[in-house]
């Protein structure tokens, strides 16, 4: 009976440990919350309702506090100067530039994001080496995911080529679905 009693605390302590473990290891990996940061920017450029606006607005605000980066804080007070009369979605792809910059290391496909950002940027431009090995990074990588709906989204983009009016709209959803 004792042998059972001293196997019982075995296990327990074991369990315990365990555990400990990871919570802290959980603790020490938790990065900024970059995706819900992500998802709330997208939703609030699309928010019409003043009742959902705002509960984007605090939640952000409360998101880009809790991270305390001056950058990413001077981006979101952009935001916060032209939502109420409309931003242009320059300002909220420059919000995304600034956050995966910022914590490109704490995000999987940071690589992918900034380069799609890229190939947003300087579609149309100059910037014609920039552009080329931007897309070709981006082809890439979204063909290595074997990802149905980034393919397709990715593809969607490409046929528009730069020219249609829901572009912006297809550059965030992409966003959106290399985020989650």
């Amino acid at each position: 009976m004792l042998k059972g009693v001293k196997t019982v605390k075995r296990i327990l302590i074991i369990a315990v440990v365990l555990v400990l473990i990871i919570v802290v290891y959980k603790l020490l990996t938790a990065g900024p919350a970059i995706k819900p940061i992500t998802n709330n920017i997208i939703k609030l450029r699309l928010a019409n309702n003043p009742l959902d606006k705002a509960k984007i607005i605090s939640s952000t605000d409360n998101l880009v506090n809790k991270i305390n980066n001056d950058d990413v804080k001077s981006q979101w007070s952009e935001i916060i100067d032209c939502v109420n009369k409309g931003c242009s979605d320059k300002k909220y792809f420059d919000f995304l530039i600034v956050l995966f910059n910022q914590y490109g290391d704490k995000l999987a496909r940071s690589d992918l994001l900034l380069n799609l950002l890229a190939v947003e940027r300087y579609w149309g431009t100059d910037e014609v080496i920039t552009f080329s090995k931007a897309m070709s990074f981006v082809d890439d990588e979204i063909s290595r995911s074997h990802s149905k709906s980034m393919k397709d989204k990715w593809d969607e983009l490409v046929k528009c080529n730069n020219q249609c009016e829901k572009e912006n709209d297809l550059f965030f959803e992409l966003i959106q679905l290399i985020v989650n």
